[in-house]
């Protein structure tokens, strides 16, 4: 009897598929009501992309209820992609995407499901469209902390400003922004950003202010 028991669950391991979903998807995802989105990877087992594998794909709002269920199958490459939309009565927030692997139709009766996920920062669109990567307040409070100079920091913002990270609708790209004299009021705007008693619009107004004035 036992040694029957060990046969049984020896079959029962080596009959097991498994086939692991790999998101190629930037990890610190951000994305407005208005903006299209589409989560992408490939499926492996044995190493090798895995063609004809049958996903799923759950998202989660920010208070952990299922806003979505879809599905798709991976190509002949072994890829797929997720495209998402969002009604604007949706809440904003963090929402989880669970991408979750169930195995080709054949061995869907022995299939180990595998799961990978990723978090998407969702805001809700601003009058004038303006909208300041959370990241940036690390930088932020790095210069009100004196961590890095006016120079360092107004070189970010100028990077992010003419790169159109920061959106701001009518801006006029100059050749530079000043970094010698950086008004007191910024840093003073920056500590209410950081805050959060002060906007991405208003903050980005100062911005914006010390970009047309060069």
């Amino acid at each position: 009897m036992i040694a029957i028991t060990m046969m049984a669950g020896t079959q029962y391991v080596y009959s097991t598929h498994i086939s692991v979903p790999v998101l190629t998807t930037d990890k610190n995802l951000e994305y407005s009501f208005d903006d299209d989105l589409v989560i992408g990877g490939w499926v492996e087992y044995g190493n090798e992309p895995t063609s004809n594998v049958l996903l799923k794909a759950i998202t989660s709002d920010p208070s952990g209820s299922l806003v979505n269920e879809s599905f798709t199958t991976s190509n002949s490459d072994g890829k797929f992609e997720f495209s998402f939309g969002l009604a604007k009565d949706n809440i904003p927030g963090n929402y989880l995407i669970e991408v979750t692997s169930m195995c080709r139709e054949e061995h869907r009766n022995i299939c180990t499901h595998q799961t990978a996920h990723v978090t998407v920062s969702v805001f809700e669109s601003s009058d004038t469209g303006v909208h300041i990567p959370t990241w940036i307040k690390t930088v932020t409070e790095f210069w009100i902390n004196d961590q890095i100079n006016d120079a360092g920091f107004i070189r970010a913002i100028e990077f992010l400003v003419y790169a159109d990270i920061i959106s701001i609708p009518g801006l006029e790209e100059s050749e530079s922004i000043p970094t010698s004299d950086t008004p007191n009021w910024l840093k003073t705007n920056a500590e209410f950003w950081i805050a959060g008693t002060m906007s991405d619009d208003e903050f980005a107004e100062g911005i914006k202010w010390i970009v047309s004035t060069v």
